[in-house]
């Protein structure tokens, strides 16, 4: 009795161990296609684990719905993330999944889901990275949904922010939220009068009279934007015009971007954002 007990539980403890193997196996497998560019197949075979195991089943579930995202199975990704959502309710995993949310109706092009997910973050405990991603979330949103004016006031408002990983989200979300191809220029209803008319004709294709267009508005703003369209024009840089409204640097911007110079751009941006950096640190001290 006591020798088939004992084979008995041996045989138990080799059962489980080689059970234990064989989903530690099928997770890495899972790692190395996603490495290799195949998230589809990764996804199912996250979906063969979730069979097999009841271990880190939160986790698991979440790392297949980010592998359904990324192999563009949207419906699929959504789906796995409010599994997350409804079956571990207040958990890390949730609020890695609501996060995600987001970003899938976002990239869905659902701003008005996008933005209520964005909000329903709020019933989190945010970290101070979670909070920096909300509020680049933010600002993303508002710029697919034309919010011309929240997005100049929360980019610099982010841009001004102590934290040093802030200086790359903010460049980050210039060129997803300004330098987006399918953003409409005439619809963008900027704060400078004269900008949104010579940007619509310039992206049009009629250089010459988006000059004009500058040129012949009489208002300051107009003024400026001619100025230091003719700045840029000639030596090449922001620089030079560093103190100018945001939404005219980033005008120029959005020129070097769409010539296909995107290093230029991105570099003209860092230069951009260092000049407002010091500018705002001398306020602070007093000069």
């Amino acid at each position: 009795m006591a020798v088939r007990l004992s084979l008995t539980l041996f045989l138990a403890g080799l059962f489980l161990t080689v059970s234990a193997a064989a989903t530690d196996s099928l997770l890495l497998f899972c790692g190395y296609l996603e490495e290799k560019g195949e998230p589809l197949l990764a996804a199912h075979e996250y979906g063969r684990y979730l069979s097999l195991s009841m271990d880190f089943q939160e986790t698991i579930r979440l790392k297949q719905a980010a592998a359904f995202e990324k192999a563009g199975e949207r419906q699929s990704a959504r789906r796995g993330f409010e599994t997350v959502l409804d079956d571990f309710p207040g958990s890390d995993q949730a609020k890695l999944a609501h996060f995600n949310l987001v970003r899938n109706a976002v990239a869905g092009r659902d701003y008005r889901l996008a933005r209520y997910e964005w909000g329903e973050l709020g019933q989190y405990a945010l970290t101070a990275a979670d909070s920096l991603e909300r509020n680049y979330l933010d600002i993303l949103i508002d710029a697919h949904l034309y919010r011309a004016d929240s997005v100049k006031l929360k980019s610099e408002r982010l841009m001004f922010s102590p934290v040093r990983r802030v200086q790359v989200d903010s460049l980050r979300t210039i060129a997803a939220a300004y330098q987006n191809a399918e953003f409409k220029f005439p619809n963008f209803s900027y704060t400078l009068s004269g900008f949104v008319p010579g940007a619509g004709r310039y992206y049009a294709g009629d250089r010459k009279t988006a000059a004009g267009a500058f040129l012949l508005n009489t208002s300051l703003a107009g003024l400026m934007g001619y100025c230091g369209y003719q700045w840029v024009t000639h030596h090449g840089s922001v620089r030079y015009v560093a103190g100018m409204d945001f939404g005219v640097v980033a005008f120029f911007l959005f020129r070097r971007y769409y010539e296909g110079n995107k290093k230029v751009a991105y570099e003209a941006a860092v230069r951009h954002n260092q000049e407002i950096q010091r500018r705002y640190q001398e306020r602070l001290i007093g000069y």
